[in-house]
C-alpha cells in the first residue's frame, strides 16, 4: 500500500518522467531489489564508503534512464569516485551482468523507438547536406558551455 502511495507521489511530483519512460523501467530502477543488487555488488568489490556506494547507485540509475552510456560507467566510477581502474571495470561488468541484463523488455523497445525517432529528427535537420558532408547546426551556440580555469 505504501509503495502505491509512493508511486502516486512520484507521478504527481514528476509527471514528465512518466511521459518519457515506461512505468516498468521507473519501477525497475527504483525498486528495492535493484538497490540491494547495487549494494551487493559494492560489498563484493569492497566498496564500503557511503559516498562511493551512493555515487555508484546514482551513476547506474543515470545509465538505466539513458542519460549516461553504460559503456562510460568504468570511466565515471574511476574518475568521478576515485575507484581503481580494475575495480571500476569489475563493478561495471557485474552491473551489466546483474542489472542491465534484467531491464524490462518493454522499456528497451521504447528506448530503441526514441533513438530511431531522434535519428530521424537529426537527419531532417541537416538541410541540403549530401552524404559525407558535415551537417550545419541550425542554431549556433551563444556561449561556450565549457571553460578552462585560468591559472
Amino acid at each position: 500500500m505504501a509503495e502505491n502511495t509512493e508511486k502516486t507521489n512520484l507521478r504527481e511530483k514528476y509527471p514528465q518522467l512518466f511521459e518519457v519512460f515506461s512505468a516498468e523501467l521507473i519501477e525497475f530502477a527504483l525498486s528495492e531489489k535493484t538497490a540491494r543488487q547495487i549494494a551487493n555488488i559494492c560489498i563484493e568489490h569492497r566498496v564500503m564508503e557511503k559516498e562511493k556506494v551512493e555515487g555508484i547507485a546514482f551513476r547506474v540509475t543515470y545509465a538505466l534512464f539513458g542519460e549516461l552510456p553504460k559503456e562510460n560507467l568504468v570511466v565515471t566510477f574511476e574518475e568521478g569516485l576515485d575507484i581503481e581502474k580494475e575495480k571500476a571495470e569489475n563493478i561495471a561488468k557485474k552491473v551489466d551482468e546483474i542489472i542491465f541484463s534484467n531491464i524490462p523488455s518493454s522499456s528497451q523497445k521504447e528506448g530503441q523507438g526514441k533513438e530511431k525517432s531522434s535519428q530521424a529528427l537529426d537527419s531532417t535537420q541537416g538541410k541540403g547536406t549530401k552524404e559525407g558532408e558535415p551537417k550545419e547546426d541550425s542554431k549556433p551556440f551563444d556561449k561556450d558551455a565549457y571553460r578552462e580555469p585560468i591559472d
